[in-house]
C-alpha cells in the first residue's frame, strides 16, 4: 500500500497533515535541512512532534538534506543523536557524510536519499541500494513510462514520487544559481529563488519559472506499478494548502476524483502541469504567481480549515470484551500494540442481563481520539450486568493506554560522542592543469601543458579510433543526467568507449560514477558531485572515485582544509553552469524548435545575458554571464585545476591557459565565484 506523505514546516502544518489522512510526514530540525525558513522543530519540540504523529499512527521523516561543510560535521553529529532519540522512522539526506555519521551512530535509522541527490536512473538507484539506503526520492523531472522502468530495473529499494507542488526549474541538488548570484544556496537550504524573477527569451516572459506539478489525479496508475510513497512539496505552505493536498491524495487513492480547483486557488502559478509525468515537457509547463492567484487563495482559506479542526480517527483499533461473574476484562489492538484494561467485577442479574450488541455499539464510539472503530467483540456470560458507564471507562482508559504506547519513544542504540574521523592529505607534487573542451576543434594544437583533457564522450564516439597517444591524457566527459529512457543505450556507449581504449571518465552525477567503476573505467568525480567535507570526500574514493573536484561553492578556505584519501581539485576557469533543465525555456508549445541550434539565451531583469546549452536533447545548462577566473588568485593547496572551456575558440583557450599558467590577469570581465566569500 503506498503512503501518502506530506509536508510539515511547523506545528499547525503538523495538525493539518495529520488530521486530513497522512500516512507519513516530513519535517526538519532548525539546522541542516533544506527548507532553514520554515519553523521546523527543535528539543522537546522534536520529540513531542515525533510522538503525536506516532500516537495518530503516523510516519516521521527528518530531513538533514543539505551539504555539510568540515566545521559542521559536529553539528550534524550532534542533530542526528536528536533525530534518533526522538523516534524519527527515517532520515531524508543529500550529503553523504550525513549516511557515514548515521551508520556510526545509529545504525539501525533507514536512510532515504533526498532529491536534492539528483538521482534519476537505476545506476544511481543502485549505487544507493549498494550503499544501504532504504529508499529514494528520485527526480521530478521522470515521466510515467521512466518510473515504471526504474521500478522494474531496481526492485530492491523503495521509490518515493513528488506528486503535487512547486517544481523547480533545475534539477534539485544541481542549482547553484542562487548561492553564484546571491550567495545563498539551494544545496544549504536557503534558496531566494532567482528563478521566479523575470528572465526573458525571445518569445516570452519569466521564462524559468515553472507551473506547479499536479499529477494526483494519477495515483492509482503510479500505485499499480509499486510506487512505494507519494510526496506533496510545501513545507513553507500554510496549513490549508497542506490539509487540501493530502485531503486530494487520499480521496484519489480510493477512487475519488480529487477537487483540483480548490488545490489551484490555494496555491498555484497559473495553473498546474504534468508535464513531466506525460513527457511533453514545452512551453505549457512555464508559469507564474499572479495577482489573480493570490486572491483565489485567500476565497478558500477559511472553508479548508474545517478539514483538520476537529480529530478525525484513522488507526483501526480491535476490540475485545469479556465479561464473567469473575472477571471484566477489555483488550485492546491497534497500531501493532495490544493492552488489556480490567474493569470492576460484574453483577449478578438474571433480570437484566447485559446486551451485548449495546456493549459493542458503545465500545465502537472512538470519539475525538486517533481511533477508529475497528472489529469489535464482546463474550458476556449469561445472568450478568455491567453498568454502561464502566464500559465507556474501560474504553477510555483502553484507548488511553494505546495512546501511550503508540508514543513510546523506541528503545534504540545511540553511539554518542564518536569523534570526528581526521583525515589528512596534501598534495604530492606541484598543482597540475587539466582542461575540458567542447570539441576536438576546439582545443589547441599543444596539449603540453595539461595532465588530463576532458571531452563530451559522443565527441570521442564519433571518432573511429583515438589520435596516437592520446588515450593516456584523455578523459570522457559523461552527461550528468542520463535519463531511463536513454540509460540503456548509454550504458552501451560507456562500453565502447572502453572498446576504443578510453581509460577513464569524468562524472559528475552518483549514477555516473556507479555506471563507469562498473564497466572499468577510472572515475574523475566533478564538481556537480558536491563534495564538501571529508566524509563525503571519502565516501566517494569507496565508490572508486580515483580523485575528486571540490565543490564551487565552498569557499579557498574551507577548500584548504578539506582532506581525503584521493587527490583534490578544483574549477579555475569557465562559464559556471547555473541551472541544469530538463524542461528547456527554449521550447515553444510543440518541443524543440525544428531549427534549434542547440543552444540561446536568456536575459534577466538588468540585461545580463546568459547562455543556453543543450546537451544531447537530454538536458540543456544555463551557464554564468561572467566566467569564473582565479589565476591570478592565491590557490589553495590541491593537486589540479580544470580550465572548463565551452564556448571558446582553440585559440582563446590556449591564451586563457598561457594566462592561467603565468598568474596574470584577463582582459575580459570575471568573478571569483564563491572562493572568496563564506556561503551561508
Amino acid at each position: 500500500m503506498s503512503e501518502i506523505l506530506s509536508p510539515v514546516g511547523g506545528e499547525e502544518q503538523l495538525v493539518a497533515a495529520v488530521r486530513s489522512g497522512a500516512d507519513a510526514v516530513y519535517f526538519g530540525t532548525k539546522n541542516l535541512n533544506a527548507r532553514r525558513n520554515a519553523s521546523n522543530f527543535d528539543g522537546e519540540g522534536l520529540v513531542d512532534a515525533v510522538r503525536y504523529c506516532h500516537e495518530h499512527g503516523v510516519r516521521v521523516y527528518v530531513t538533514l538534506n543539505t551539504l555539510v561543510c568540515d566545521d559542521e560535521l559536529a553539528m550534524l553529529s550532534e542533530e542526528i543523536e536528536k533525530v534518533a532519540l526522538a523516534g524519527a522512522d527515517a532520515v531524508i539526506l543529500q550529503d553523504l557524510a550525513c549516511a557515514e555519521l548515521i551508520r556510526r551512530i545509529c545504525p539501525e535509522m533507514p536512510l532515504h536519499a533526498s532529491t536534492q541527490m539528483a538521482v534519476h536512473n537505476a545506476s544511481g538507484l543502485r549505487a544507493l541500494r549498494d550503499m544501504g539506503f532504504s529508499r529514494a526520492v528520485v527526480a521530478r523531472e521522470l515521466s510515467f513510462r521512466e518510473l515504471a522502468k526504474l521500478r522494474k530495473d531496481v526492485p530492491d529499494i523503495e521509490l518515493e514520487v513528488f506528486v503535487h507542488g512547486a517544481l523547480c526549474m533545475s534539477v534539485s541538488g544541481a542549482c547553484y544559481m542562487s548561492s553564484i548570484i546571491g550567495g545563498r544556496s539551494g544545496n544549504r537550504g536557503l534558496c531566494a529563488q532567482p528563478c521566479r524573477l523575470d528572465f526573458r527569451t525571445k518569445e516570452r516572459d519569466h521564462a524559468l519559472s515553472l507551473k506547479d506539478m499536479c499529477i494526483i489525479p494519477h495515483l492509482k496508475e503510479l500505485e499499480s506499478i509499486g510506487i512505494d510513497s507519494f510526496k506533496i512539496e510545501g513545507r513553507m505552505k500554510r496549513p490549508e494548502y497542506v490539509a487540501a493536498s493530502t485531503d486530494a491524495c487520499v480521496k484519489a487513492l480510493r477512487g475519488e476524483e480529487p477537487d483540483l480547483g480548490v488545490l489551484r486557488d490555494v496555491f498555484s502559478r497559473g495553473g498546474f502541469t504534468e508535464g513531466y509525468f506525460t513527457g511533453k515537457r514545452n512551453s505549457t509547463m512555464f508559469g507564474y504567481r499572479t495577482k489573480e492567484d493570490v486572491e483565489a487563495s485567500s476565497s478558500v482559506l477559511g472553508s479548508l480549515r474545517s478539514l483538520y479542526s476537529r480529530e478525525t480517527g484513522r488507526v483501526p483499533c480491535d476490540m475485545r470484551l469479556t465479561v464473567t461473574r469473575d472477571s471484566c476484562i477489555l483488550t485492546a489492538s491497534a497500531g501493532g500494540y495490544t493492552v488489556s484494561v480490567e474493569g470492576e467485577l460484574p453483577n449478578v442479574d438474571p433480570d437484566r442481563p447485559v446486551d451485548p450488541e449495546k456493549l459493542e455499539d458503545i465500545l465502537s464510539k472512538t470519539g475525538n481520539t486517533p481511533f477508529s472503530p475497528g472489529k469489535v467483540e464482546c463474550e458476556t456470560e449469561k445472568d450478568v450486568s455491567l453498568p454502561f458507564s464502566e464500559v465507556k471507562s474501560m474504553r477510555r482508559q483502553a484507548l488511553e493506554k494505546l495512546t501511550a504506547e503508540m508514543g513510546r519513544l523506541p528503545d534504540r542504540t545511540v553511539n554518542k560522542d564518536i569523534g570526528i574521523p581526521s583525515l589528512s592529505r596534501r598534495p604530492e607534487g606541484n598543482m597540475s592543469l587539466r582542461a575540458r573542451f567542447e570539441g576536438f576543434s576546439r582545443m589547441p594544437s599543444d596539449l603540453s601543458a595539461y595532465e588530463m583533457v576532458i571531452l563530451p564522450m559522443e565527441e570521442i564516439l564519433s571518432l573511429q579510433s583515438l589520435p596516437e597517444n592520446f588515450a593516456p591524457i584523455l578523459a570522457a566527459e559523461i552527461p550528468q543526467f542520463i535519463f531511463p529512457e536513454y540509460e540503456d543505450s548509454y550504458l552501451e556507449k560507456i562500453s565502447r568507449l572502453r572498446e576504443m581504449g578510453v581509460t577513464d571518465a569524468y562524472c559528475d552525477n552518483i549514477g555516473a560514477v556507479k555506471a563507469c567503476t562498473d564497466a572499468g573505467l577510472r572515475v574523475h568525480g566533478g564538481a556537480g558531485l558536491n563534495v564538501t567535507n571529508a566524509l563525503s570526500f571519502s565516501a566517494y574514493a569507496d565508490m572508486g572515485a580515483a580523485d575528486l573536484t571540490a565543490s564551487f561553492e565552498l569557499s579557498f578556505k574551507r577548500i584548504s582544509s578539506l582532506s581525503g584519501p584521493v587527490p583534490l581539485g578544483i574549477l579555475g576557469y569557465g562559464y559556471l553552469p547555473l541551472m541544469n533543465f530538463r524542461s528547456c525555456p527554449l521550447r515553444n508549445e510543440k518541443g524543440c524548435p525544428g531549427k534549434c541550434p542547440g543552444h540561446g539565451t536568456v536575459t534577466d531583469r538588468k540585461g545580463n545575458v546568459f547562455r543556453i546549452e543543450c546537451r544531447d536533447r537530454m538536458y540543456s545548462v544555463l551557464h554564468n554571464h561572467v566566467r569564473l577566473y582565479t589565476g591570478d588568485r592565491r590557490m589553495p593547496p590541491v593537486d589540479f585545476v580544470t580550465l572548463w572551456f565551452t564556448v571558446e575558440s582553440s585559440d582563446e583557450a590556449g591564451r586563457i591557459t598561457d594566462l592561467f599558467r603565468n598568474a596574470s590577469s584577463v582582459p575580459f570581465e570575471r568573478t571569483a565565484g564563491l572562493y572568496m566569500r563564506e556561503l551561508i
